[in-house]
Protein backbone atom coordinates (compact mmCIF):
# COMPACT_ATOMS: atom_id res chain seq x y z
CA UNK A 1 0.00 0.00 0.00
CA UNK A 2 2.88 2.37 0.78
CA UNK A 3 4.54 1.74 -2.56
CA UNK A 4 1.23 2.19 -4.40
CA UNK A 5 0.85 5.56 -2.69
CA UNK A 6 4.38 6.52 -3.77
CA UNK A 7 3.60 5.43 -7.33
CA UNK A 8 0.48 7.61 -7.36
CA UNK A 9 2.48 10.51 -5.95
CA UNK A 10 5.09 10.32 -8.69
CA UNK A 11 2.50 9.76 -11.43
CA UNK A 12 0.86 12.98 -10.25
CA UNK A 13 4.14 14.87 -10.15
CA UNK A 14 5.05 13.58 -13.61
CA UNK A 15 1.67 14.66 -15.04
CA UNK A 16 2.01 18.08 -13.45
CA UNK A 17 5.59 18.71 -14.53
CA UNK A 18 5.46 17.34 -18.07
CA UNK A 19 1.89 18.19 -18.98
CA UNK A 20 2.00 21.90 -18.10
CA UNK A 21 -1.45 23.26 -17.25
CA UNK A 22 -3.21 20.77 -19.52
CA UNK A 23 -2.47 17.86 -17.16
CA UNK A 24 -2.86 19.72 -13.87
CA UNK A 25 -6.21 18.02 -13.24
CA UNK A 26 -4.64 14.58 -13.61
CA UNK A 27 -1.85 15.61 -11.27
CA UNK A 28 -4.37 16.75 -8.65
CA UNK A 29 -6.30 13.48 -8.95
CA UNK A 30 -3.21 11.27 -8.54
CA UNK A 31 -1.90 13.34 -5.63
CA UNK A 32 -5.27 13.35 -3.85
CA UNK A 33 -5.36 9.57 -4.25
CA UNK A 34 -1.83 9.25 -2.85
CA UNK A 35 -2.69 11.56 0.06
CA UNK A 36 -5.73 9.47 0.96
CA UNK A 37 -3.70 6.25 0.86
CA UNK A 38 -0.94 7.76 3.01
CA UNK A 39 -3.44 9.09 5.55
CA UNK A 40 -4.94 5.59 5.78
CA UNK A 41 -1.45 4.17 6.40
CA UNK A 42 -0.62 6.80 9.00
CA UNK A 43 -3.59 5.87 11.14
CA UNK A 44 -2.73 2.16 11.12
CA UNK A 45 -3.61 -0.16 14.00
CA UNK A 46 -1.28 -0.35 17.00
CA UNK A 47 -0.47 -3.93 17.95
CA UNK A 48 1.59 -4.86 20.98
CA UNK A 49 4.78 -6.61 19.94
CA UNK A 50 8.52 -6.71 20.51
CA UNK A 51 10.78 -3.67 20.71
CA UNK A 52 12.31 -4.40 17.30
CA UNK A 53 8.92 -4.47 15.57
CA UNK A 54 7.88 -1.34 17.44
CA UNK A 55 11.04 0.43 16.25
CA UNK A 56 10.41 -0.63 12.64
CA UNK A 57 6.79 0.51 12.88
CA UNK A 58 7.91 3.93 14.19
CA UNK A 59 10.38 4.36 11.32
CA UNK A 60 7.70 3.36 8.81
CA UNK A 61 5.28 5.83 10.40
CA UNK A 62 7.90 8.61 10.16
CA UNK A 63 8.44 7.81 6.49
CA UNK A 64 4.68 7.91 5.86
CA UNK A 65 4.45 11.31 7.57
CA UNK A 66 7.36 12.65 5.46
CA UNK A 67 5.74 11.43 2.25
CA UNK A 68 2.38 12.84 3.34
CA UNK A 69 3.97 16.28 3.81
CA UNK A 70 5.63 16.01 0.40
CA UNK A 71 2.36 15.01 -1.28
CA UNK A 72 0.55 17.88 0.45
CA UNK A 73 3.07 20.40 -0.91
CA UNK A 74 2.77 19.08 -4.47
CA UNK A 75 -1.02 18.87 -4.19
CA UNK A 76 -1.27 22.48 -3.03
CA UNK A 77 0.84 23.70 -5.96
CA UNK A 78 -0.91 21.70 -8.66
CA UNK A 79 -4.35 22.47 -7.23
CA UNK A 80 -3.50 26.17 -7.42
CA UNK A 81 -2.33 25.72 -11.02
CA UNK A 82 -5.48 23.77 -11.89
CA UNK A 83 -7.82 26.34 -10.32
CA UNK A 84 -6.19 29.32 -12.05
CA UNK A 85 -7.96 30.32 -15.28
CA UNK A 86 -5.82 30.31 -18.41
CA UNK A 87 -4.85 33.69 -19.80
CA UNK A 88 -2.98 33.74 -23.08
CA UNK A 89 0.27 35.65 -22.50
CA UNK A 90 0.87 38.81 -24.52
CA UNK A 91 4.08 38.52 -26.53
CA UNK A 92 6.85 40.99 -25.74
CA UNK A 93 7.53 41.68 -29.43
CA UNK A 94 6.26 40.72 -32.86
CA UNK A 95 2.66 40.11 -33.98
CA UNK A 96 0.24 40.45 -31.10
CA UNK A 97 2.46 42.66 -28.94
CA UNK A 98 1.30 46.08 -27.80
CA UNK A 99 4.05 47.89 -29.72
CA UNK A 100 3.28 45.97 -32.93
CA UNK A 101 -0.44 46.77 -32.76
CA UNK A 102 0.30 50.43 -31.98
CA UNK A 103 2.64 50.63 -34.99
CA UNK A 104 0.03 49.01 -37.27
CA UNK A 105 -2.61 51.49 -36.07
CA UNK A 106 -0.33 54.47 -36.63
CA UNK A 107 0.53 53.26 -40.15
CA UNK A 108 -3.16 52.86 -40.95
CA UNK A 109 -3.95 56.36 -39.66
CA UNK A 110 -1.08 57.86 -41.70
CA UNK A 111 -2.20 56.01 -44.82
CA UNK A 112 -5.77 57.29 -44.45
CA UNK A 113 -4.55 60.86 -43.93
CA UNK A 114 -2.31 60.66 -47.01
CA UNK A 115 -5.24 59.61 -49.20
CA UNK A 116 -7.59 62.12 -47.62
CA UNK A 117 -9.59 62.39 -44.47
CA UNK A 118 -12.35 60.20 -45.82
CA UNK A 119 -11.61 57.32 -48.14
CA UNK A 120 -13.39 57.44 -51.49
CA UNK A 121 -16.57 55.41 -51.48
CA UNK A 122 -17.17 53.04 -54.34
CA UNK A 123 -20.22 51.01 -55.22
CA UNK A 124 -21.49 49.02 -52.29
CA UNK A 125 -20.41 45.44 -52.83
CA UNK A 126 -22.15 42.36 -51.54
CA UNK A 127 -20.03 41.35 -48.57
CA UNK A 128 -20.87 37.68 -48.86
CA UNK A 129 -19.89 37.38 -52.52
CA UNK A 130 -16.29 37.48 -53.69
CA UNK A 131 -15.11 40.66 -55.39
CA UNK A 132 -13.74 38.84 -58.41
CA UNK A 133 -16.04 36.88 -60.69
CA UNK A 134 -15.11 33.47 -59.33
CA UNK A 135 -13.58 32.48 -56.04
CA UNK A 136 -12.57 28.91 -56.92
CA UNK A 137 -12.21 26.66 -59.93
CA UNK A 138 -15.47 24.97 -60.81
CA UNK A 139 -17.73 27.49 -59.10
CA UNK A 140 -21.24 27.18 -60.48
CA UNK A 141 -20.62 23.73 -61.98
CA UNK A 142 -22.93 21.80 -59.70
CA UNK A 143 -24.64 18.54 -60.58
Amino acid sequence: AFHAALAHKWLGVDAGENGDTAKAGEAVAFLAWAKKELEDLRGGANVMSSDREKDMRERRKEKVVQELESVSVFLKGYKNMNDTPFAKPTPAFGPGSVAYIRRQTEELELATRAVGEEPATSEPADITSPQSGRSYAGEGSYF
